[in-house]
């Protein structure tokens, strides 16, 4: 989630979807794993409000990553905002070890409204470290990238996009995400010319 980096700002949505209250806790981390926020709210049934970085004491231009809990259900969506640019996903509920990533684009810089797509990968184990592999296959099936990141700790991400293998070069295919504990992952689909954008989670792989 993004407070004012590249103009961009993240709200999140959270609503009690159960005929009882709710009590919410937002953490927000840092890329490292560290907590970086909490916000907390008190949600009567069905009702639902909006959580942001900055009104947890988050710095603009502040990048990390969140996690929503309850006792009771509940469900989040992220809506990311600026100027020109706007999106928005669901928050994953479960985490898995594998996750599929479908719609993964590089486009070279001469094709403007071409899709750049930048993948976030997130241990969701709340105490322990994980390794963590992106596998990017081609639109034949062939794998053609697999880096590894080890030890990446608890509620810390990952971030890698195809331009760090074929850099002003083009790519079309997918990815599948593994970790040695549970993952989440997300993609962020910007257009070259920074005109569109869009966000989606990953998969879960059974």
């Amino acid at each position: 989630y993004l407070a004012g980096n590249r103009g961009l700002t993240t709200n999140l949505s959270v609503q009690n979807t159960a005929n009882a209250a709710a009590n919410v806790v937002v953490t927000f981390y840092n890329p490292n794993g560290t907590p970086a926020g909490v916000a907390r709210t008190a949600l009567s049934p069905y009702q639902k409000q909006n959580v942001t970085p900055a009104g947890s004491g988050l710095p603009a231009g502040w990048s990390g990553q969140a996690i929503v809990r309850s006792a009771t259900a509940i469900a989040a969506v992220a809506n990311t905002n600026g100027a020109e640019l706007s999106t928005a996903y669901a928050g994953v509920v479960v985490a898995s070890a594998r996750g599929s990533l479908p719609l993964i684009r590089w486009a070279a810089p001469a094709d403007a409204k071409g899709l750049r797509t930048t993948i976030e990968v997130m241990n969701a184990d709340p105490g322990l470290a994980a390794d963590i592999t992106i596998r990017y296959y081609d639109q034949a099936g062939a794998l053609v990238n697999a880096p590894s990141f080890r030890n990446v700790p608890p509620a810390g991400k990952v971030t890698h996009s195809p331009g760090e293998f074929v850099g002003d070069g083009a790519f079309s295919g997918t990815v599948e995400i593994e970790g040695s504990r549970g993952v989440v992952g997300a993609v962020s689909a910007v257009s070259v010319d920074g005109a569109s954008m869009e966000t989606y989670t990953s998969m879960p792989i059974p």
